[in-house]
């Protein structure tokens, strides 16, 4: 098993989390960043950014990773030097920490993991991003108006019951409406902005 250090030691040099479980890291070697910590006292942070991956909540947790000290956990929003606190967590799952907040698909978030009062070890990262479909059914249609809409996405959808006319076989469809505003033709397409699938 490799423990991964890396030169995450600030903001800038922030390492890439993905869906799944991430690690293990180290932080004995880290320094403690700005800003203070609101929580567990931290210190000896390492930082992370994801991207999310879905319109939904998103839980970073060390509670089901291999860590052996207690760790304390801070997620932002914005780019580093311009940072907003989103939550702080110590001791979620005993001496371990979870954090959940709602993300947009496509957003970069930051992360920081810390020790409290400044403990060290090796620690594990788990992400999962859980999306929030509105308009997985035609009775909960968002609605459009003219111009460019979005950015929507369709992670987590269902397949819906009336049956495509088009393509192959269509799952995880979302709604839409649209209420015209003259009488005339209407063009609708995915072309613009550029759809990152099929």
């Amino acid at each position: 098993l490799q423990i991964t250090s890396g030169t995450n030691d600030e903001c800038a040099g922030a390492t890439p989390l993905a869906n799944g479980a991430n690690g293990p890291y180290d932080n004995t070697a880290a320094t403690t960043s700005a800003p203070a910590w609101p929580c567990g006292a931290g210190g000896k942070d390492r930082w992370f950014w994801y991207t999310a991956t879905c319109f939904g909540s998103l839980t970073v947790s060390t509670c089901g990773a291999p860590s052996n000290f207690d760790t304390t956990l801070q997620a932002f929003s914005g780019t580093c030097g311009a940072l907003t606190s989103i939550a702080c967590s110590d001791d979620a799952c005993g001496a371990q920490s979870s954090l959940t907040f709602d993300v947009t698909y496509g957003t970069t978030y930051y992360l920081r993991v810390g020790g409290s009062n400044a403990s060290s070890g090796t620690f594990g990262i788990d992400v999962a991003c859980t999306p929030t479909i509105t308009n997985n059914e035609c009775t909960g249609a968002i609605g459009l108006t003219v111009g460019t809409n979005g950015p929507f996405g369709n992670a987590g959808a269902t397949p819906s019951a009336s049956p495509w006319g088009c393509g192959r076989l269509v799952r995880k469809d979302v709604w839409f409406s649209y209420t015209a505003i003259a009488d005339g033709p209407i063009s609708v397409s995915t072309c613009t902005p550029t759809c990152s699938f099929d």
